[in-house]
């Protein structure tokens, strides 16, 4: 696996209780915010995916995972080729 991926795996458990307790302040009417430069409504509710706003905290770069992600699937995509080839030869 690509190392963004292995980060993500690595932190897998830390990210799935945050989720938990996303979702436990959202079901009791309550969101993250951001401080805003507005003297009327000085905070403003972030609403970015939970899987970006982690990723951030835990320095993931999603980009990098997908492009890993793809390349994982072209390269077992090329191995199931090379088995089914090596089958029909047999």
């Amino acid at each position: 696996m690509g190392k963004e991926c292995d980060k993500m795996l690595a932190v897998k458990s830390q990210s799935s209780t945050l989720s938990e307790f996303v979702d436990w302040l959202e079901k009791n009417g309550m969101r993250i915010c951001k401080m805003v430069d507005c003297d009327v409504a000085p905070y403003e509710a972030i609403m970015e995916q939970h899987e970006k706003l982690f990723a951030r905290f835990f320095g993931i770069d999603l980009d990098k995972v997908e492009d890993e992600r793809q390349l994982m699937l072209k390269a077992m995509r090329y191995a199931n080729s090379m088995d089914s080839e090596e089958k029909k030869n047999g």
